[in-house]
């Protein structure tokens, strides 16, 4: 959820296992990447923070609503994250195929 609301997680994707979180991708300024490492330390249940995220410049393009919707969806997948491209979701890692359906049904527009 935190990603969600927050703007400067756009470039960035992540996964968390065994309470360990890994970034990796672009954020525009020192500070936005500053930014993530201390919300995502304010999170009790999170030791460490493998922080990969680069310094590069970022435009946050018609597929950033999917970005939020994606990051929204796999929250409770944590070892899991998406890859958008061209209006396109890209699962990737440990969703378990029972879970899909739940996963398309929140995905779309309506609901169903």
């Amino acid at each position: 959820m935190k990603a969600k609301e927050d703007v400067n997680f756009a470039g960035v994707n992540f996964i968390v296992r065994n309470r360990n979180v890994k970034i990796w991708g672009y954020c525009p300024t020192y500070k936005s990447r500053m930014a993530i490492i201390q919300k995502l330390g304010t999170i009790h249940v999170i030791k460490n923070i493998d922080n990969q995220a680069v310094i590069r410049p970022l435009t946050i393009g018609q597929d950033f609503d999917l970005k939020q919707l994606a990051d929204s969806l796999l929250a409770t997948h944590p070892e899991s994250w998406a890859v958008i491209t061209d209006r396109n979701i890209i699962l990737k890692e440990n969703i378990k195929e029972k879970q899909l359906p739940k996963l398309f049904t929140s995905a779309s527009p309506n609901g169903s």
